[in-house]
């Protein structure tokens, strides 16, 4: 019965420094990605699904494939799964940022499809952004 209930404190000490670890994502934080030159600003935290939270935000200086006619663009709003954003982020870099011009359009627009969350790190969006542009293909989002 001992070693159970010290396993069972080994788990859950693990599982809060693990939570521990993970931001508390609030509007207005700016925050640098992980192995990329982009940046983030949290619009919107919210629950989503069964176990999820939804966290919206805009993406800045997303990288364009060659062809696209741009060097980087922006991405007023995106919606992801907090866990995956957490696991995307480096450094808050600020703790009151706006988000892009057309966030509020967005996030509107996201709401009343009662649209899906990006499960893909932040990294990954370009990839997924200009799929049709790469390979032809339609990209598939949230």
């Amino acid at each position: 019965m001992l070693r159970i209930l010290a396993a069972a404190t080994i788990v859950l000490g693990l599982t809060e420094a693990a939570a521990a670890q993970q931001p508390a994502f609030q509007p207005g934080q700016k925050w640098t990605v992980k192995d990329s030159p982009m940046t983030i600003v949290i619009g919107t935290v919210e629950p989503f699904a069964k176990d999820k939270t939804a966290v919206s935000v805009s993406v800045f200086g997303v990288p364009c494939p060659q062809g696209a006619g741009c060097s980087a663009t922006d991405v007023a709003h995106a919606p992801f799964d907090g866990e995956v954003l957490a696991q995307s982020v480096d450094k808050l870099v600020d703790s009151h940022a706006a988000t892009a011009a057309q966030y509020e359009n967005g996030y509107a627009n996201w709401k009343q499809a009662k649209g899906g969350i990006f499960t893909i790190p932040v990294r990954d969006l370009p990839k997924l952004l200009f799929r049709t542009l790469t390979d032809g293909k339609a990209s598939q989002g949230p």
